[in-house]
């Protein structure tokens, strides 16, 4: 009868092995793949929808407004002024209001594809919709309640109760609103180099600026570890420049 010598292992055995090593490999690799995925689901290209641009002035003054895309395109704005990657207005800003083209306008819009994933902060809400009720902190509002609700915060943070209001009245419309389905959702505010590096504003005149960009995720867990967003002493004075818009 052959014997297997001693101190050598079967060939089968070594093939064994080598194989199973491979499939733990392959298999973490899909796995890790799937799981980053799933983690960055919210974080892809996408578009900086409706960012509204608001100026306003003691004096009257005359200004250029430029927002520099780098890295993607304008696909649209009003007044229409852009071209490619680049969108420049030329405005008047009065005590009474800002002018383009000597025709008075509430706001300067633009739209943007970014190519780059949008890096958020650690601060946002965290909200559920089921059927027309929409909870957050645990607490159920009706979708009118919590379009009120989250006016409020935005003014907490340092937009005017108008413009907090035409973010209101414009994402929780029938037509665009933010979560059009049951589900888990975040709005997260999105990091300001990032969005200064990709959406680049250049002005002639000096103004205190806030841009207020929310990075909206469907999540498929509750999400518990965001912090609230600060509040803002909001300057009233002077040349001010306030945006928001939201990137998805």
């Amino acid at each position: 009868m052959a014997r297997e010598e001693t101190g050598k292992t079967p060939l089968k055995k070594i093939i064994l092995v080598i194989g199973v090593v491979i499939l733990t490999i392959v298999g973490f690799g899909i796995f890790t793949y799937i799981v980053n995925e799933f983690a960055n689901s919210g974080t892809n290209p996408g578009i900086v929808k409706k960012p509204n641009i608001y100026l306003y002035s003691n004096v009257t003054v005359q200004d250029t407004i430029r927002i520099d895309v780098p890295n993607g395109r304008v696909v649209t704005s009003d007044p229409l002024a852009h071209h490619v990657n680049v969108v420049e207005w030329e405005v008047t800003i009065t005590p009474d209001g800002m002018f383009y083209d000597n025709e008075q306008i509430p706001w300067l819009f633009y739209e943007a594809e970014i190519d780059n994933p949008a890096v958020s902060t650690n601060m946002g809400w965290y909200f559920e919709r089921c059927n027309e009720t929409i909870t957050t902190n645990n607490v159920p509002y009706s979708i009118p309640q919590f379009v009120q609700l989250f006016a409020q915060e935005l003014c907490r943070i340092g937009l005017f109760a108008k413009e907090a209001q035409d973010f209101v009245d414009y994402w929780f419309s029938l037509e665009h609103i933010l979560v059009p389905e049951d589900g888990k959702y975040t709005l997260i505010l999105a990091d300001e180099m990032w969005v200064n590096s990709n959406l680049q504003l250049s002005t002639g005149q000096n103004y205190d600026v806030l841009r207020i960009f929310l990075v909206l995720n469907q999540v498929f867990a509750p999400v518990t570890v965001l912090a609230i967003p600060n509040a803002t002493n909001t300057v009233t004075t002077g040349l001010i420049l306030h945006e928001w818009g939201v990137i998805c």
